[in-house]
């Protein structure tokens, strides 16, 4: 390990929050399994599953072979927290694979959601995107299987607030109401994609004191057809524009966007009425242009909104894709999660919810320390011992 990285660990000692009080919460899981399976506590085996992954292990044999390599570190580590004493061996990765199979969704899940509680502040007055990826791997060996996630992710905090995991895409609309009741929403704004985009969610929303941007497509063609006849000569006088550019990845892209506040004083007789609190409508166009070749290709989208700050939509529509750079990609260039095949019980669930745990503090740690990339980083994290990750201040 670097001596810079080293020093960072050593100034942050004196901070609030340790990585450490995830173990706490571990400790908290209820354990499924029948006594006479119970030879390594469930503690253990979850402290070393979540420093192995952390530290670059994906499959069962990767997390058995971290566990024989720091064997006498786990077991410290795990005795001088738990206050067990311990003599047992190394659990085989079928013992892993057993023992995270038969946990239960949830109860991991409460143990990000505390760790969030106690390590960050979070509060309302956020945004939050909404939206669903299937781990590949999963649903190629087995299409029943719950590997579709829909997560509610907060891309300020970096952090997935809430997830639910159903079997097929076509199920992800009863899973976004299913986030929305367990989500505080007050001065919140919900961002979704076009699946998202029905009159019940909408509802939903506004009636849990949030505000909401939703993309419409094909699938609400009436609605599609009506905001877009909105941005016409017509109503050119009512129509605020805005422009922005961004200059990499050897392309330009130009996005401009139009907005109209309260399109319904406009036409008295519009159907848009049927969207609960809908105060303004877009229409943003972007425009993307090979550097070399200089070929563009353009696309144009439509939202519909509570909001009536036309600028405040636009930063938020662009924030939404954090969702995929930040947490989709990112999940699946550090721990392979389209190229896992962990499908028995509720493994593919809790291994998500595992990495996504590792994934706020990678991106934690990338912000404390300035210019580092995310790969140098996860580089650094293999060569700390287990002891060292777990007392990393976030």
């Amino acid at each position: 390990m670097s001596q810079v990285f080293r020093t960072f660990i050593a100034d942050n000692q004196c901070n609030k929050k340790y990585s450490m009080s995830i173990f706490n919460q571990l400790l908290m899981v209820e354990d499924p399994r029948i006594n006479r399976c119970k030879k390594f506590p469930l503690g253990y085996i979850l402290t070393t599953v979540f420093t192995a992954t952390i530290s670059g292990c994906s499959s069962w044999y990767e997390i058995e072979d971290y566990a024989e390599e720091y064997k006498d570190d786990l077991v410290a580590l795990y005795e001088r927290i738990s206050g067990e004493s311990s003599s047992w061996g190394v659990p085989s990765h079928d013992t892993f694979n057993r023992a995270i199979s038969l946990l239960d969704p949830k109860q991991v899940e409460q143990v990000y959601k505390a760790f969030l509680e106690e390590s960050f502040e979070i509060t309302t007055g956020k945004h939050i995107c909404l939206d669903g990826k299937t781990m590949r791997g999963v649903k190629k060996l087995d299409f029943d299987a719950d590997s579709h996630c829909v997560t509610a992710f907060d891309p300020k905090q970096q952090a997935s607030l809430a997830q639910v995991y159903i079997s097929t895409k076509s199920n992800e609309i009863n899973a976004i109401k299913e986030i929305l009741k367990a989500l505080d929403l007050r001065d919140t704004v919900i961002t979704i994609d076009a699946i998202g985009t029905q009159t019940e969610i909408a509802k939903a929303v506004v009636e849990k004191e949030g505000d909401y941007i939703l993309q419409v497509k094909d699938n609400q063609k009436l609605t599609k057809e009506e905001v877009q006849s909105f941005f016409c000569p017509l109503y050119d006088a009512h129509i605020v524009h805005q422009e922005q550019k961004d200059f990499g990845h050897g392309r330009i892209e130009t996005r401009t966007m139009g907005s109209i506040v309260n399109p319904l004083s406009l036409d008295p007789d519009s159907t848009l009425d049927k969207w609960d609190g809908l105060k303004s409508i877009h229409m943003m166009t972007r425009v993307r242009t090979d550097k070399k070749t200089d070929k563009s290709t353009s696309e144009t989208t439509f939202y519909i909104s509570s909001l009536t700050d036309g600028a405040e939509v636009f930063k938020l529509i662009r924030e939404h894709w954090a969702v995929e750079n930040k947490l989709h990609y990112m999940l699946d260039m550090l721990f392979r999660e389209d190229y896992s095949t962990k499908r028995a019980g509720n493994a593919a669930q809790n291994m998500n919810i595992i990495n996504k745990i590792n994934l706020t503090i990678i991106q934690r740690l990338k912000d404390k320390l300035k210019g580092t990339s995310t790969l140098r980083l996860r580089k650094k994290l293999a060569r700390m011992t287990p002891e060292e990750i777990f007392e990393m201040e976030l």
